[in-house]
This record gives C-alpha cells, sequence and structure tokens, in this order.
C-alpha cells in the first residue's frame, strides 16, 4: 500500500477514535508528521511495540480497546495551544464586571478547556490586579475561585504545579506581572506561580462529552470556552454549548472566542428560550460574551435524547466502515 493510502487509512481510523472518545476532529497535520506522531505513540506502547500505527489504533475502540493507549492518543492529538493573557480585553472586562454573587462573596468561574492553566492563571492576576489597585482586602471583599479543567492529564498536571519556562512567560505576561505574581526558581528558566494564585485555581481533568463533576457549582458566574468549540464535531459542540449554559447562574456569562461568536451566536441567540426569561442585555456584552438569560438550550430531556442518537448515529458510521474494510 503506497504512503499515501497508508497515511488516510491511519486519519480515517484516527478520526473514529477522537470522535468516539472526545469528539474532536484530528489535528490539521500532515500526511507524514500524521504518521510520525502515531509511530511516536506505538513506541511508547512499549508493550505492542512490533504493531504499526494502524494495528495499534484498533486497542483505542471495540473488542481490543486498551484504556491506556486511548488516553495516550487524546495526550497526543488534543489541542493544547493557550499563553497568558492571549485575549487581554477579555480577561480585563471579566475582573471589572463579572456579576458577582453578593450573598456569598464569592465569584465562581470554569475555564473548561484551560491546557496547561495559563488562561485560569491570567484570570486570577486580573483579579488581583483589580483587588490591589482599589487597595481592598481580599477577605472583606468579594472572592474569586477560578475551576479549569482539560481533556489533557498531562496538561492539568503541568497547571496545578504552575510552573512555566522562560518561553511561556514571556508570551503574555509582563515583567511586572511576572516578578509581581511568580517566583522564579533556583538555576533559572523556570518560574513557579506564587502561592496567591494557586490558592484561587482548582483544576482538574474533565471531559466535555461528559457530565461536569459533583463538585462544580451549579450556579457559575461564567464559563470560559474560548479558541476550543472549533475543534469539536458541530453536533457535539452544539450539545456542550446547551449543558455548559445550564450551568450558568442568572446573571452569568458564556465567554466564547470572537470568531466563535460569529459561528454560534445564531445557535446561541435565535429562538426564545423556555426555561429562562428572555432578556438583550447579551447586546451590550463584548463580542464572545453571551449573557444567561439570553441564551436558548433545551432542556435535560432533551439532552439526553440527542445524546443517544447521536451515539446510535456513530455506531451505525463505525459499523458500516467495519464491515466496509472487512476482507
Amino acid at each position: 500500500m503506497s504512503g499515501t493510502k497508508n497515511a488516510a487509512r491511519l486519519r480515517e481510523a484516527l478520526a473514529i477514535v477522537l470522535k468516539e472518545s472526545a469528539g474532536i476532529f484530528p489535528p490539521p497535520l500532515e500526511d507524514s508528521a500524521l504518521v510520525a506522531r502515531l509511530s511516536a505513540a506505538c513506541a511508547r506502547f512499549c508493550e505492542r511495540t512490533h504493531l504499526t500505527p494502524h494495528e495499534l489504533l484498533s486497542f483505542a475502540q471495540g473488542d481490543r480497546f486498551d484504556p491506556v493507549f486511548r488516553n495516550m492518543l487524546l495526550e497526543n492529538f488534543s489541542d493544547k495551544s493557550t499563553a497568558f493573557f492571549r485575549n487581554k480585553e477579555m480577561f480585563s472586562y471579566i475582573s471589572e464586571n463579572v456579576p458577582r454573587n453578593n450573598a456569598q462573596k464569592k465569584v465562581t468561574i470554569w475555564c473548561a478547556a484551560c491546557s496547561t492553566g495559563q488562561e485560569a492563571f491570567s484570570l486570577a492576576i486580573a483579579w488581583r490586579r483589580r483587588v490591589l489597585r482599589e487597595s481592598a482586602r481580599e477577605e472583606e471583599g468579594t472572592r474569586l475561585v477560578v475551576y479549569a479543567s482539560d481533556l489533557s492529564t498531562r496538561a492539568v498536571e503541568t497547571a496545578q504545579a504552575g510552573r512555566y519556562n522562560n518561553f511561556d512567560v514571556q508570551h503574555g505576561l509582563n515583567v511586572h506581572d511576572l516578578l509581581g505574581f511568580f517566583d522564579e526558581q533556583s538555576g533559572g528558566g523556570f518560574w513557579k506561580a506564587k502561592d496567591a494564585l494557586l490558592s484561587q485555581t482548582i483544576f482538574f481533568q474533565h471531559n466535555l462529552l461528559h457530565s461536569p463533576p459533583s463538585f462544580l457549582p451549579r450556579r457559575l458566574d461564567a464559563i470560559l470556552l474560548p479558541n476550543t468549540l472549533l475543534n469539536f464535531y458541530d453536533p457535539i459542540a452544539e450539545r456542550i454549548l446547551a449543558r455548559l449554559a445550564a450551568l450558568l447562574a442568572p446573571e452569568g456569562w458564556l465567554v466564547l472566542a470572537p470568531h466563535e461568536a460569529d459561528r454560534y451566536g445564531e445557535l446561541l441567540l435565535s429562538q426564545r428560550p423556555r426555561n429562562s426569561q428572555y432578556s438583550l442585555e447579551h447586546s451590550s456584552l463584548p463580542k464572545g460574551f453571551f449573557a444567561r438569560r439570553a441564551l436558548t438550550y433545551p432542556d435535560r430531556g432533551e439532552m439526553r435524547a440527542a445524546a443517544k442518537e447521536e451515539e446510535q448515529d456513530f455506531s451505525r458510521q463505525h459499523s458500516s466502515t467495519q464491515t466496509s474494510r472487512a476482507p
């Protein structure tokens, strides 16, 4: 079989695994890069190093399913691109204007695809800037708690450690924030987030195809999912948006990247919500911000029915693919 045909078969098999496991597309890699990355996964999966990448993919699905290898694929092919303050206006607006639960004096925000943690720490830094500027003692004012999750276990471990190299901190952090919120590690070349930042962040591994964990608040003030949805198949992205919208407090926000707002805005705002009072307050928000009261979302029964139908469609497609490959 030619190299091109082999790469096409690998790409097809990988797409099935990634969609079934996480709802995401394979990254836009050249054939040679895709084969190289799969070959590297084979090498690390030492018990079966004699298998080709295509043979090894069979251990990520079906009767030969091996969760260790499946998770290794997700680690290798999930998007981990991020930076501190990737959208400075977004972090500034949130820290100054986020709806606040005055009764509990606590703001809760979920970064639902935090990668290695820069987004979560950017939120904490922007918040602490405001506290310092207002000369307010945090224990007397409103506290911020940032919940942050990612599909990648390795990315979450990096975030929990709060340790970054010079390349990471030079992307988005100014010198004042670097020296004010990070400590340089002995030997140089690495910086660690100060305890004040770490104490405001709770990192955990989470697959957005699954229901949110029970410890996550059910009345979040904001959910951040910028630069993430375009990695998902559209029906899955829509189901994720519906689930997230249901977690927001009445005055909460769902925050996407501006280009995602263009794509999903009509979906989110086009119909009159049945589960909350309609409002046009989203019109005064920055692009990418959606007010909870303006969101359209289905009830839980419809969400379960949609998820079941999608799983059945995928099973039929997968069975058809396997049949067509049979000798």
